[in-house]
């Protein structure tokens, strides 16, 4: 998550789940710069797509928060609904992601496909779709909503961004990993979309949610007891 936007009211109950089950976390943030990538790592061919090149982000520093487990040293990010839009989807056409994927590759690319109208929700707020580091590279948006022109600069650079947050984490091979709001977890022979389960007070989809995340971390953690069958599908 940008460090210049809120951090996400998710995230703070994300905390919560973990610890509870004696997962250790706390906020930290990443910051990098282009030059902190290898020589080999190849930007341009996605870049283009957005009528920039690597040398347009020379000297911008990328700043993240994410949430930090550790004791296990990785990173995690719960990602907002904005995230899933077209602008995304281009820069996961990479063939970075041919060979690492901190997450479910096909499933990503089929929510910015499928979920547009879910990120319009959320990130049509000035400070998402106006966001100041997008309109200083990629120039003014275009009105709120509308995606001829220009369309969002907000949401471009949120997508770039993420697309080179992906790449460091790649180039410098430490463990992260994403979470989407629309993978769903099956409870009680009932499919429930992430989000759903994070935000009930039900305490079959809290431990839905934590059995969930640290057979995808791969942590061990104290044993959760009740039987709740649990399964990732599209």
């Amino acid at each position: 998550m940008l460090k210049s936007l809120a951090i996400p009211y998710e995230w703070k109950i994300i905390n919560k789940f973990l610890e509870e089950v004696n997962c250790r976390n706390e906020i930290s943030s990443v910051e990098f710069t282009i030059k902190d990538f290898n020589d080999t790592i190849k930007l341009e061919d996605t870049l283009e797509e957005f009528g920039l090149n690597s040398s347009d982000l020379v000297g911008k520093t990328l700043k993240f928060n994410t949430i930090y487990l550790f004791e296990f040293q990785k990173y995690l990010i719960y990602e907002p609904t904005f995230h899933f839009n077209k602008y995304r989807l281009i820069t996961l056409r990479d063939e970075l992601y041919h060979n690492y994927s901190p997450f479910d590759i096909q499933k990503h690319r089929n929510y910015c496909r499928t979920k547009e109208q879910e990120a319009l929700k959320s990130g049509l707020k000035s400070e998402i779709w106006t966001l100041k580091e997008g309109e200083e590279l990629l120039g003014t948006s275009e009105e709120a909503g509308y995606f001829g022109g220009k369309g969002s600069s907000g949401w471009k650079y949120i997508a770039i961004a993420n697309y080179l947050l992906d790449i460091y984490s790649y180039d410098k091979n430490f463990a992260f990993h994403r979470f989407s709001p629309f993978d769903t977890l099956m409870v009680d022979g009932k499919l429930i979309q992430f989000q759903t389960l994070l935000l009930s007070s039900e305490p079959k989809h809290k431990e839905a949610i934590q059995k969930y995340m640290v057979r995808k971390l791969d942590i061990p953690v104290e044993k959760l007891e009740s039987d709740v069958f649990i399964s990732n599908k599209p």
